[in-house]
């Protein structure tokens, strides 16, 4: 008798462990721009800024722009993001290693002199994501930069709100501040929305309301900080994208779009490492998959990444396997039942879908008070 997939228990392992996990997005900070002096490349993977060798850091680039990228680096690892990698390779060179490696979400910020290599890099990231299904997202500050997308994040740029740091008691220059987002929304995965996160190492940030358009940043994508009880703290965590073309309001927020992306790589991993190619593709064997990526989600709700209120289930999907049949030749499938249609499993393909609600963080309230 074959053995049962052991997919339930690699499901369960992952959803007890995916707020920790959530907590381990890469961030990837790329110096391409910075005249590399050294033909050498060089992609160093840190989890902690002592383990940046500054001296061999500073090789890669003349010594001015070498140390603003470094003080970039340390403003990213204030808010200790479990993994950063710095790459002098192109964007291209540098996500095809780190998806080698098996990293399809990761957060890259562009260390570079040309608002034409964060119009590249965004476009890239954006055409990859729509291609493959990844959950790379790319931050900016660049009111230049017209893309509206769920994993393009533009940060407001100095004339609304300027940041002072304690490294250096100094203004932070663009590349700090991005290397500081970078870390935050890293560091807050799926735990926690980054609205109302305390930036670290940051002073005080000066903002100027009277700015045209100040008071809409939120509304047009745009994230940034104000002082609010003597703290540094960020106003909203929003993406750039619009509503329309299946994105929703909820899309707009970060922590939501990570709640998608952790599922989606998650699901996508142990079905490629451990079910694809390797058993026949009939209903049992889906109702075996299926009911450990629904024990996967109950996980899940377990730690109110997903709403423990709703159902959150996983099924066969009904319709487009009916359809599947129908596109074939087999027209008595518009007359099977539903029961008959997921016994009717469809060559190689598997298909099924998920309904499913990401519980997200409180940021808004009301509040009626009657007096008597």
């Amino acid at each position: 008798m074959a053995e049962r997939p052991s997919i339930s228990i690699i499901f369960n392992q992952l959803a007890n462990t995916l707020i920790e996990r959530s907590g381990n997005i890469p961030v990837v900070l790329m110096i391409e721009g910075y005249n590399i002096k050294s033909k050498n490349k060089y992609l160093c993977a840190a989890t902690e800024v002592d383990d940046i060798d500054k001296t061999e850091f500073l090789k890669y680039a003349s010594t001015a722009s070498g140390e603003k990228a470094y003080r970039a680096v340390q403003y990213c690892f204030g808010s200790a993001p479990a993994q950063v990698y710095i790459s002098n390779y192109s964007f291209k060179e540098t996500k095809e290693m780190l998806i080698a490696r098996g990293e399809t979400n990761f957060i890259v910020v562009a260390i570079d002199e040309s608002t034409d290599t964060d119009t590249a890099i965004a476009n890239s990231i954006v055409e990859t994501n729509k291609a493959k299904g990844y959950g790379i997202t790319g931050i900016f500050r660049n009111k230049g930069l017209n893309l509206h997308d769920t994993h393009i994040i533009n940060v407001a740029e100095d004339e609304y709100a300027t940041y002072y740091g304690s490294i250096a008691s100094e203004k932070l220059s663009d590349y700090d501040v991005l290397g500081l987002y970078a870390g935050v929304i890293a560091t807050c995965g799926v735990n926690r929305s980054i609205t109302n996160y305390t930036l670290p190492l940051i002073e005080k940030v000066v903002n100027d309301s009277s700015t045209d358009g100040y008071d809409d940043l939120t509304s047009n994508g745009y994230v940034y900080a104000e002082m609010q009880s003597g703290k540094a703290r960020v106003v909203a965590g929003v993406n750039t994208a619009e509503t329309g073309n299946n994105v929703t309001e909820d899309m707009q927020h970060i922590e939501f779009i990570q709640i998608m992306d952790m599922n989606a790589k998650d699901i996508r991993d142990v079905f490629i490492n451990n079910y694809r190619g390797a058993y026949k593709n009939n209903y049992d064997r889906q109702l075996v998959f299926i009911a450990a990526i629904n024990s996967y989600f109950a996980g899940q709700a377990d730690d109110e990444i997903l709403d423990p209120n709703f159902s959150n289930v996983c099924d066969v999907d009904v319709d487009s396997q009916r359809n599947a049949w129908i596109a074939k030749g087999k027209s008595e499938a518009e007359d099977w039942d539903d029961g008959k249609v997921k016994l009717m499993s469809y060559g190689r393909k598997v298909f099924l879908k998920a309904n499913i609600k990401p519980c997200q963080s409180m940021e808004d309230m009301t509040m009626y008070i009657t007096l008597e």
